[in-house]
């Protein structure tokens, strides 16, 4: 029995407390009452004492300079590649082996002009002195430094061969010459030759376009191979890069009338950290501009976080000398008379214009010097109502 009295006790109670609160709801809708409003006052900010700096803020996309396709001319019935000595982030420089197509080098030397033949002994041009001016500087001696493929061309060559290890090229003679030495299955006497290939030919080694690439400049970074050891050789070109990390970034108008060649850019990198490079040349576009950042040498684990990665760019601009007064850009007003001013709002609750003069703006804060009244550190400005 005491616990149905205790239940009844509960019971009767709760529903006087619904009634009540229900009676005290239809007394505030039938006088027009609603719900206690929030104080008013104006919404306020402190004013502080702070260092700021303007600067540009945008996104860029990371690469590698100076990109180049290297097209692999083979003559060999079925090129199948037989050796990769380098593999894709690996750093190639001149004299180096890129690939081996069927058992014979691809060697990679500096130079603008495509190999476009076979070189041997007698012939003459643009190429043979782009070819005698690589080994040179390889520490090759080709004799005279000139356009004239000769036996010290030759030589040369034989000897850039033997240093990667494999067997120097040999002239295949004409049909109407005895053979005078094993000829290479992918060396043979250059179509477009300034001289007939005799005995003379089949002495010098001679350099099979084949087996060589040139490239503008060295060293450079590999970013693609046509294939893997035993597969074919594909049509897809070499893809070759600089060493050189770069970001590629996009303005606005606004940006463009900022921002100059040389200026410092901080690049945040996508694994955290950041690194500091220099603009390049702004270009005009008809959405905005462009630029890009040359990025100093990176460990490589850094470098590797950035291979297509999109990564924010901050440029600075301007920076104040030191901590100096501040409000939010929100408590800027100005009257008619193009006179800005804040209202500081006092504990009590009063407030009082304060005419200000402005300084550098940036990050949502505005450098104000008072003009008449006093704005203090640790004042409160009005930011809203």
């Amino acid at each position: 029995m005491r616990r149905l009295r205790t239940l009844a006790l509960i019971v009767l109670g709760s529903c006087l407390f619904a009634a009540l609160g229900y009676g005290a709801a239809l007394t505030r809708a039938a006088t027009g009452e609603s719900d206690p409003k929030p104080p008013d006052g104006p919404v306020t900010a402190p004013v502080q004492m702070r260092r700021i700096q303007s600067s540009v803020v945008a996104r860029g996309d990371a690469g590698f300079s100076d990109p180049v396709k290297v097209t692999i001319a083979t003559d060999a019935p079925l090129p199948v590649i037989t050796r990769t000595p380098v593999v894709v982030g690996d750093r190639v420089a001149a004299g180096d082996v890129l690939i081996e197509v069927t058992g014979r080098p691809v060697l990679l030397l500096p130079g603008r002009l495509p190999a476009y033949r076979d070189l041997v002994d007698g012939d003459t041009g643009p190429d043979v002195l782009q070819l005698e001016t690589a080994l040179a500087a390889l520490g090759y001696d080709p004799g005279e430094v000139d356009d004239e493929y000769t036996a010290a061309t030759g030589a040369a060559v034989a000897a850039l061969y033997e240093a990667r290890g494999y067997r120097p090229p040999t002239a295949t003679p004409p049909p109407d010459q005895p053979s005078a030495g094993q000829p290479s299955a992918n060396a043979s006497a250059g179509a477009g030759s300034s001289s007939g290939a005799g005995t003379a030919a089949a002495e010098v080694t001679p350099l099979p376009m084949s087996e060589v690439a040139y490239v503008p400049t060295l060293p450079r970074r590999v970013d693609r191979l046509p294939g893997h050891v035993g597969a074919t050789l594909s049509s897809q070109p070499v893809l070759l890069s600089g060493t050189t990390p770069i970001v590629t970034v996009g303005l606005t108008t606004a940006d463009v009338g900022d921002l100059h060649g040389g200026m410092r850019a901080v690049v945040d990198l996508p694994r955290g950290g950041h690194v500091t490079g220099r603009l390049g040349s702004v270009h005009r576009t008809a959405t905005g501009g462009t630029t890009t950042i040359r990025l100093p040498v990176l460990a490589p684990r850094a470098q590797a976080s950035l291979k297509n990665a999109n990564v924010r760019v901050t440029v600075p601009l301007r920076a104040s000398s030191g901590k100096v007064l501040v409000v939010p850009v929100a408590a800027l007003s100005t009257d008619a008379g193009g006179i800005v001013h804040v209202v500081r709002v006092d504990s009590d609750g009063t407030s009082h214009p304060v005419q200000v003069r402005l300084g550098l703006a940036a990050d949502g804060f505005a450098q104000v010097r008072p003009q008449g009244g006093r704005l203090e550190a640790g004042d409160r400005v009005e930011v809203g109502e």
